[in-house]
């Protein structure tokens, strides 16, 4: 901005910073919906953790122990089928 003022053009300068400012506006306006899904996702907890580490450790046990006892179960259920 300082080559404006050096070449006598305030008229133009507060123009310019005028529609910086109204554009900066118009992109938060209608870019609202996503700001607001974002800030949302932000503000969940164990946001970092999901983020940089994938998802958190204690979830993926609680899976593998679930898929262990379900396959346990089978294998149960298959053992008994074949005795006669």
């Amino acid at each position: 901005m300082k080559f404006l003022i050096a070449f006598d053009l305030n008229i133009l300068g507060i123009f310019i910073k005028s529609m910086v400012t109204l554009i900066a506006l118009s992109l938060i306006v209608i870019f609202q919906p996503e700001l607001r899904r974002f800030l949302g996702y932000l503000g969940q907890p164990g946001f970092l953790s999901k983020a940089f580490m994938g998802a958190p450790p204690s979830k993926n046990n609680e899976k593998v122990n679930v898929i262990k006892e379900v396959i346990e179960a089978v294998n149960i259920f298959l053992s008994q089928e074949q005795e006669p």
